[in-house]
């Protein structure tokens, strides 16, 4: 499915053959594929260890909500998107590795490990709620990332060695942000470490490709200094990362036992509300994906792929914010009854809803449109519905007197409603599509087939 078993080859290692984990063999590392060969496929390039590590960072997500509800202010969300952004971090440094570096062999397996025990450092600390603990493991995972991912690539693979140095100073600035920890705590200490990571991180592609297209010579043929991106690994990476968090974080909150509660009709709604809601998340990341590799927003043009890139992280982040409130709002109706309100709760919910649907938007129109002129037009209308949806979930901001029963069936609703419009708008482009034009201009689009607009 993923091309796995073809032959490619590159600048550094000709005619080798990806193979499966059977193998144990030391290989040098090379670069999957540079410019010249950028349209060819070498399938995903995941590799194992990297499919446990989202497990990982779905197991922190858990602690962080935990330690949410426990807070349930504004120190709290500030010390859980320190955590997160950190942890994002470490993982996007590993993306842009493993999008252009990716391969199976027994070196790539130790670092893999080693990066894990460092990720599992960073669990802990937050399980344990011990600051110091996740500054350590934070540090020591950037340090290994960079002197190990980034180095070797520096000293191996020639025509990466500019951008394997960036990204290895970059490691190394983020390993000395994350020690302040160590020494300093507090509400103003964490969010000057959150910015600093937030901006040393999310820009760090934007800032290495901006330099490079001012050292870039117009007479060459392919940039001397960037190097393309495996486009499959990152949508399919980004996809394994948001179905981890809709398993773990979002359906979380209807792990509630009814029977332990004082009103446990309501729970069972809240229940199948949860559900309901991870569903319709589910679907509106499917509505905006991209029909085919060629449309993808990394493909089309490397400012979209960055900003593609750059949005993942906080669409993840409203997912794991959505689904932590929700818990929280759960609990309060199970407690409290219809009556209960919680402000913290319902201000959190009402962001992370808008924030998640704007993103969405966003990555929506990232994505080359179908050339089909009878169908273009719908693409502006679903982005109207998305625009809406963000519209509506800050519509309880407004109105302050809404229980949080209320909230949790409103949100649900808007969720629920914005899953229909966009299928009903796939539906319609199907229609459409299957209708055979009569104009010659129009045939030369027409292509049978699911749409998606």
């Amino acid at each position: 499915m993923w091309a796995e078993e073809q032959t490619w080859e590159s600048l550094d290692m000709p005619g080798r053959h990806p193979t499966e984990y059977g193998t144990w063999h030391y290989k040098q590392p090379r670069l999957l594929k540079d410019w010249d060969s950028v349209e060819k496929s070498i399938g995903s390039q995941i590799d194992k260890h990297e499919l446990f590590s989202s497990i990982l960072i779905a197991t922190s997500l858990i602690g962080m909500n935990n330690d949410l509800a426990d807070a349930q202010n504004a120190d709290g969300l500030a010390q859980m998107a320190l955590y997160y952004f950190t942890i994002y971090g470490s993982v996007a440094m590993t993306m842009r590795y493993s999008s252009r570096f990716s391969d199976k062999d027994v070196g790539n397996r130790i670092m893999w490990s080693v990066y894990q025990f460092c990720l599992l450092s960073q669990v802990l600390g937050i399980s344990s709620q011990n600051p110091i603990l996740f500054a350590v493991g934070s540090a020591a995972i950037y340090l290994w990332v960079g002197l190990s991912f980034w180095l070797r690539i520096a000293i191996k693979v020639r025509r990466a060695r500019p951008y394997a140095c960036y990204c290895l100073v970059t490691s190394l600035v983020l390993a000395a942000i994350c020690s302040v920890r160590c020494f300093a705590q507090g509400n103003i200490v964490c969010l000057v470490l959150l910015a600093g990571i937030m901006l040393v991180s999310i820009l760090c592609e934007p800032v290495f490709n901006l330099a490079s297209w001012c050292l870039e010579d117009d007479e060459d043929d392919h940039p001397r200094l960037d190097l393309p991106i495996n486009t499959v690994y990152i949508q399919n990476r980004f996809n394994s990362l948001y179905m981890v968090t809709i398993a773990t974080t979002v359906t979380k909150g209807g792990l509630n036992y009814p029977g332990t509660t004082n009103h446990p009709g309501l729970v069972c709604i809240g229940i199948v509300c949860v559900g309901l809601l991870a569903l319709s998340v589910q679907a509106a990341l499917f509505h905006v994906a991209p029909v085919s590799l060629k449309r993808h927003a990394v493909q089309v043009s490397q400012t979209r792929g960055m900003i593609f890139i750059a949005v993942h992280p906080f669409t993840m982040f409203c997912m794991a914010l959505l689904g932590g409130t929700m818990s929280m709002l759960l609990k309060s109706v199970g407690q409290d009854g219809p009556q209960a309100r919680t402000a913290f709760s319902k201000t959190v919910c009402c962001c992370a809803a808008a924030v998640f649907w704007l993103s969405v938007a966003v990555v929506h129109n990232l994505h080359a449109p179908r050339t089909d002129p009878r169908i273009r037009h719908l693409r502006k209308v679903k982005t109207a519905f998305t625009l809406a949806a963000f519209a509506a979930s800050i519509v309880p901001l407004v109105y302050t007197g809404m229980t949080d029963l209320c909230m949790f069936l409103y949100i649900t609703a808007v969720f629920l409603t914005e899953a229909f419009l966009h299928l009903l708008v796939n539906v319609v482009s199907d229609r459409i599509r299957m209708i055979k034009p009569e104009t010659s201009e129009l045939k030369l689009h027409y292509k049978s087939g699911v749409a998606l607009v």
